[in-house]
């Protein structure tokens, strides 16, 4: 039943994502960037689970789509910072609004949303526990 649920999710996000004419992983990165501003590219192919040639490409095309831009990291000459422009701020918002629609969509199915939420916050946490110790 999880699975479904997230192929679901998965979907539904899909579907307004490509609205504002971005990919699953291009939407990830500005959501990531929205809530980490300066940060370099390693921990968002880390978040992305993806190698640093792709996240690289994928900066690029954000880049020139002027959604972000990257300014010299003040205390490494060889790391560059990235940022959200303005447009890149918009697409974030919208981003962000998409997942709150979702949020609100399932809410509305459950009898106790705090304690669903602790319960998957748990379940989560349990999994990516047993992930490490693999």
């Amino acid at each position: 039943m999880i699975h479904q649920i997230a192929r679901l999710e998965n979907q539904f996000i899909n579907e307004k994502i490509r609205e504002i004419n971005l990919n699953p992983d291009q939407a990830q990165a500005l959501d990531y960037i929205r809530d980490h501003p300066g940060t370099s590219q390693q921990p968002i192919a880390k978040f992305l689970g993806r190698g640093a040639a792709s996240v690289s490409n994928l900066i690029k095309g954000l880049e020139q789509r002027h959604l972000l831009g990257k300014q010299q990291n003040a205390h490494n000459d060889r790391e560059k910072q990235l940022f959200l422009t303005t447009y890149g701020e918009q697409a974030a918002l919208q981003i962000a609004a998409t997942f709150d629609l979702l949020n609100k969509e399932i809410e509305q199915h459950l009898d106790n949303p705090n304690q669903t939420l602790t319960d998957l916050t748990n379940l989560y946490d349990g999994l990516q526990q047993a992930a490490k110790e693999k």
